[in-house]
């Protein structure tokens, strides 16, 4: 059985997923901020429930510096967008009034950023690859194989993801060797100076750099 989920800090960051958790870990690191905590919600269609769930326990009304970082997916970030500042509203808590950008409301700084730019539809796997797009392994290799896939392998497959797929062969050549996107931040495969990351920085240290711990 899993650890109970408790509020233990006065900084709070959620995310989708595992691998989103060490991401973040990663870059708030190269940020120098260390007193965030990261929770894993468990998927990108279980922020409402996560935020009613958080929004229960001792400790949240504590909470002076709350964050939210969800995937587009398909659709423009606008959606993923108002989907949390829904949840948020249900829980009389008021949202910013803009993706991307951080506010202080009432007793807290509060903020949602959606990958991979606050605009287009994308996911963290797409402002990774995005950090390799000048790379000749990228694009000598990798995305003529991953579009060879796409187009006659998969082509009919709808449980194929591209972008997915060319993480997984970026990390297969690097060392040391891990199989997620977040395991290769902690070890140094993404290149948190490239400024495609400068958004989501900038986000991270707005909401969170000089808050307590």
């Amino acid at each position: 059985m899993g650890k109970k989920k408790e509020i233990e800090s006065s900084s709070l960051l959620m995310v989708e997923g595992k691998d989103e958790c060490n991401f973040f870990r990663a870059l708030f690191a190269a940020l120098g901020i260390t007193h965030v905590q990261i929770e894993d919600i468990g998927g990108k269609d279980r922020f409402d429930a996560a935020i009613r769930a958080f929004s229960k326990m001792q400790g949240f009304d504590e909470i002076t510096n709350l964050g939210f970082v969800r995937d587009a997916e398909n659709t423009p970030a606008s959606a993923a967008f108002m989907s949390i500042c829904s949840s948020l509203r249900h829980i009389d808590v008021q949202p910013p009034s803009a993706v991307g950008r951080v506010e202080r409301i009432a007793n807290r700084k509060i903020g949602i950023f959606i990958m991979p730019n606050n605009s287009n539809p994308g996911m963290l796997e797409t402002i990774c690859l995005d950090s390799i797009q000048q790379n000749t392994l990228y694009t000598d290799y990798i995305l003529p194989y991953t579009d060879y896939l796409a187009t006659d392998i998969y082509k009919d497959n709808i449980q194929f993801n591209k972008e997915k797929s060319e993480v997984q062969i970026y990390l297969a050549s690097k060392l040391p060797l891990v199989n997620s996107l977040g395991l290769g931040a902690i070890n140094g495969h993404w290149d948190f100076n490239h400024p495609v990351f400068n958004d989501i920085k900038r986000f991270l240290q707005d909401l969170f750099s000089g808050s307590p711990s």
